[in-house]
Order: structure tokens, then sequence, then C-alpha cells
């Protein structure tokens, strides 16, 4: 007996949203793009989090040095 052949889904694939809404944004049957999936956004490097965590390290070590 044959198997059936199963297809793998990406995981970088996930339902598009609105932004403000937030609902699911469906699919226009008139482009050959499928606009109901979208891919993951990618990670964004956060440096002004990372400076602010750096100037707050250092000012309680000068600060809690006194």
């Amino acid at each position: 007996m044959a198997k059936a052949k199963t297809t793998k889904v990406s995981k970088k694939r996930t339902r598009a949203r609105n932004p403000k809404t937030g609902h699911y944004i469906k699919d226009d049957p008139n482009t050959a793009h499928n606009e109901a999936y979208g891919e993951k956004p990618a990670a964004k490097n956060n440096m002004f989090g990372i400076a602010l965590a750096v100037l707050l390290i250092v000012a309680l070590v000068f600060l809690g040095g006194r």
C-alpha cells in the first residue's frame, strides 16, 4: 500500500494581519501572489534598547558606589 505524500508548509509563512485592526487579510484572486499568507517579520535589531540598558548599568555602577 502506497503512502500518501504530505506537503510541508514552511514555518516562515503565517496569516497576514491588518496592522491597525488585527483582522486577517483576505487573498485577492486577481493577483498571482497569495496576500493571505506572508512571511514572518524579521527580528528587529533593537539597538536603542541595548544602548539604554548599557547606560542604565553604567549609571548604577557609578552612582551606586557613592
